[in-house]
Order: structure tokens, then C-alpha cells, then sequence
């Protein structure tokens, strides 16, 4: 199959975006999701964010930032 378009994260962008190329008709769109269900307690209860889950976080890290300290926050 052929795209014009590959989109890597279903997020809330990722969905926007899709839906706006395709129904503009500018060409074929793949969007493409990582992630699994979102149907674990672990997931849908807001406390559980305070809490590390190392299989629902890929532990990605962002570039050091100067204008934080050069901090370099979770992602």
C-alpha cells in the first residue's frame, strides 16, 4: 500500500490532523498507535499518575531546556 501522509501518534494532534487531511481529500493517511487499551484502573484513575508505572511510561526524556535551568523533564 501507498500513503501520502504517515502520522506516528494517535493523540489529540495526531487525530486532528488526520481527520483534516482526509476529509480535505489531500491524499491517503496511515495513523499509527503504539499504545494498547486504555481499559486498566492504572490508567483511567487520575491519583495513579503520582504513581510510576514503568509499562504504561517509556520513560522518554526531553532536551535539557535553558530557559528551565537546563532542566530535562519526563515526557
Amino acid at each position: 500500500m501507498e500513503w501520502d501522509f504517515i502520522i506516528v501518534g494517535a493523540g489529540s494532534a495526531g487525530c486532528v490532523l488526520a481527520q483534516q487531511l482526509v476529509t480535505s481529500g489531500s491524499g491517503k493517511v496511515l495513523l499509527v498507535e503504539a499504545a494498547g487499551s486504555d481499559r486498566s484502573l492504572d490508567v483511567s484513575l487520575p491519583f495513579r499518575m503520582l504513581q510510576p508505572l514503568d509499562r504504561y511510561d517509556w520513560s522518554y526524556r526531553c532536551e535539557p531546556d535553558a530557559s528551565r535551568m537546563r532542566r530535562s523533564e519526563g515526557w
